[in-house]
């Protein structure tokens, strides 16, 4: 996890993964929306 100060409000960057599928990657996604995260998806090689 890293932190950083943007606009004097801490935010935070968090990795997980691998996903097998992109329905896992979906899910996952839709699960942080629920609990009201913003998610970014990123291919990491």
């Amino acid at each position: 996890m890293e932190s950083a100060q943007i606009d004097g409000k801490t935010v935070y960057r968090v990795r997980m993964g691998p996903y097998g599928t992109a329905t896992d990657l979906a899910e996952a996604k839709r699960k942080l929306s629920t609990g009201g995260l913003d998610s970014l998806a990123i291919k990491v090689q």
